[in-house]
């Protein structure tokens, strides 16, 4: 009775002095109230009205929590009822996923996500893996021509496909193979995202900020198991300066020299050296 309370005062029609949950002539006013706004005789008990206005149990759907949407509307006015009126989801979008297999070990709850949903205008959402489910054949969709994610710049990426942003619960429609994640976007999509096809970009590791970074092929191991890079002078000599190599990307990985100074931004490094 709250609920309803609550829906006609958020429709203009207060309940008056009606205690919450109670179904008083206030309620009743703003419930009569409420119908002829619609166009339509309240519904009433004992023939007249002031005998009592009633609320019909098929006349209303109580839901046990927000957002809700309309999933399908199966009925026109003037038709006769035969069936379901509606369907309603509930809950919160979230993001339906299918990794290849190859890649099942790379990915981890929490890791963090960039959604690109490309048809609505590049509009993009930050989001986290919820959930992994085990490597399943048929179920989700067919990968053929899906969008398939590539790495961010700056991050190591993991590429996903057959992403498409449902409302719970997630039903599998189409045929595929792959290990299924659940996505959660850190604040709730809009509703215009509901069954598009997304990008699905999963970061796998991340600086916290400006790093050092050199070409892969700049990294060579030693004799000594040291890893280092080459630098050459503006006189055209060479040394070589011991690192430790972080986070790689887009052909790049981050490096830090054992000795802070000996290597700067703006250095020029050797590419492809082996060191004896």
């Amino acid at each position: 009775m709250a609920q309803l309370q609550n829906a006609l005062a958020s429709a203009g029609y207060p309940s008056g002095s009606d205690a919450h949950g109670h179904f008083g002539p206030g309620t009743q006013e703003a419930l009569s109230a409420y119908y002829r706004h619609l166009g339509y005789p309240p519904p009433i008990i004992g023939g007249s009205e002031p005998a009592g206005v009633m609320l019909p149990a098929n006349e209303v759907v109580f839901v046990p929590s927000f957002p809700v949407r309309v999933a399908s509307l199966n009925v026109q006015l003037g038709q006769t009822v035969s069936g379901p009126t509606l369907t309603l989801e509930s809950g919160t979008l979230t993001v339906s996923a299918f990794l290849p297999p190859a890649q099942a070990d790379l990915v981890k709850p929490g890791m963090k996500v960039q959604l690109d949903a490309e048809a609505l205008g590049d509009q993009t959402a930050e989001a986290k893996v919820a959930s992994i489910g085990t490597i399943a054949a048929g179920q989700g969709p067919d990968t053929n021509g899906a969008d398939a994610s590539g790495p961010a710049a700056g991050s190591s990426g993991i590429p996903a496909v057959g992403a498409n942003v449902l409302q719970q619960p997630v039903k599998p429609q189409q045929t595929g193979i792959g290990l299924p994640l659940t996505i959660t976007s850190t604040e709730p999509l809009p509703t215009t995202w509901n069954g598009q096809d997304v990008r699905v970009t999963l970061t796998g590791a991340a600086t916290d900020g400006p790093v050092l970074a050199v070409p892969l092929s700049a990294l060579s191991t030693g004799a000594d198991s040291v890893t280092s890079v080459t630098v050459v002078a503006p006189d055209g000599s060479q040394r070589r300066v011991p690192v430790s190599a972080g986070t790689s990307a887009d052909g790049d990985v981050q490096v830090t020299p054992i000795k802070p100074s000996a290597l700067r931004e703006g250095d020029t490094v050797v590419v492809g050296q082996a060191q004896q």
